[in-house]
């Protein structure tokens, strides 16, 4: 395990644009263009000297007129032009109905280190909560820390068998450290279930430390320190499932399939540190290949997140090429492969821009969508493309959320 995993608790899942208005001043421009058009042919048989001196003088006018006149040359704090925002037809834009008490980050349960009254310079902490575990970044976390030097070690157990060790480090804060987990747009609710936490401080000698490197902490018989001059503490944290303010399924009337979970998204999201308030969510026609989105503006950044959902034609690709690539001597590799080969050839992938950014793919972390990217203040325009394959394979949409702060 590495240090990261050593110092959490793993969870257990994680407008539509009117017609477009005539230009009056361009109609009126192209009557004038005619009417001179219709005022040369007619006078082509006059004098050629009438025609040189009016052109002579029309053009000395002008060059005065020119010369009198001042120089508009653009200004740094001129505004740059902009274009037209174009919305594809059939949009749909829903907003959540957020309520009073959906906005719930991240609470601190309970706290435990040798520096309280009555656990001072203490080598073994140890405490009890209610955890509500959850999916998608939903649910509790216990937060260590270990202020001292490396030559010091740390242990720590949870729940029903969890736990490790790490080594300290004069790095480490000396209290315990604020909740830091994002929080992803899914909750679910779950029962109460008594969550033990245990954490205790000792010096290992090399056979323990080699002992530790391949098995646990209760194989190699670890002991807590007699004495300590560490610093050393955990914080439990914990967010209980919110109502849910938007679903994929109900509100945008997306076709679920009976093998995936639906979409369901909390009020608030925590990225990076910052809170996140679910702001709407657009959804394309059905079949389309884009979908646009003019951003109001906003001094406060945005995620903004491409969700989707397989559907039954979706379902339909996917067996129809199994069976007619599956050979009746192919063993079980080879069926892992064509199932690998007709779940690329049947998916849908989508390219996310904000203005002109494009968001880098991450395979890693898709609790905010897939792709998802941030929009910075000023950001104003929106649009995904289907990259890939056949979109009456999926529903997709865009989930936006606005920075609180």
């Amino acid at each position: 395990m590495n240090t990261e995993d050593l110092r959490a608790l793993a969870e257990r899942a994680e407008s539509v644009q009117g017609r477009q208005g005539v230009r009056l001043a361009e109609v009126h421009g192209r009557i004038r263009t005619a009417r001179r058009r219709r005022g040369a042919a007619a006078a082509a048989g006059s004098a050629a000297a009438v025609l040189a001196l009016i052109v002579g003088v029309t053009l000395l006018a002008e060059t005065r007129e020119r010369a009198d006149a001042p120089i508009n040359s653009p200004t740094p704090t001129s505004p740059p032009p902009t274009k037209a925002i174009q919305i594809p037809a059939g949009q749909v834009t829903v907003t959540p109905d957020v309520r009073p008490g959906d906005v719930r980050g991240w609470k601190t349960l309970g706290t435990r280190t040798n520096t309280q009254p009555g656990l001072q310079g203490a080598t073994e902490l140890s405490m009890t909560v209610a955890k509500y575990f959850g999916d998608g970044g939903d649910g509790s976390y216990v937060a260590w820390f270990c202020h001292a030097s490396p030559e010091t070690w740390y242990a720590y157990s949870y729940g029903d068998g969890g736990g490790g060790s790490g080594t300290c480090s004069l790095d480490d804060p000396v209290s315990p450290p604020p909740p830091d987990r994002d929080l992803g747009p899914s909750t679910f609710k779950f029962p109460a279930e008594p969550l033990p936490v245990r954490m205790f401080v000792f010096n290992p000698t090399k056979a323990q430390k080699q002992c530790l490197s391949r098995s646990s902490v209760g194989d190699c018989q670890i002991r807590p320190a007699g004495s300590t001059e560490a610093t050393f503490g955990f914080a439990i944290h914990e967010h209980r499932a919110t109502r849910s303010v938007l679903r994929l399924g109900k509100d945008l009337g997306f076709e679920v399939l009976h093998l995936e979970d639906p979409l369901n998204f909390g009020a608030m999201v925590i990225q990076g540190g910052n809170e996140y308030l679910i702001e709407n969510a657009v959804v394309p026609a059905p079949g389309a290949h884009r979908l646009v989105v003019r951003l109001d503006a906003s001094d406060r950044d945005r995620l903004i997140g491409v969700f989707s959902t397989r559907n039954k034609r979706s379902q339909a690709c996917y067996d129809h090429y199994v069976e007619a690539h599956r050979r009746p001597d192919g063993g079980q590799p080879e069926e892992r492969a064509l199932i690998d080969a007709a779940a690329k050839f049947c998916a849908v992938e989508y390219a996310l821009k904000v203005d002109d950014n494009l968001a880098f793919a991450s395979a890693q972390d898709d609790k905010f969508g897939h792709p998802w990217m941030h929009a910075p203040p000023g950001a104003r325009e929106v649009t995904v493309d289907v990259a890939r394959g056949d979109p009456r394979n999926e529903r997709f949409a865009i989930v936006i959320w606005e920075g609180r702060h």
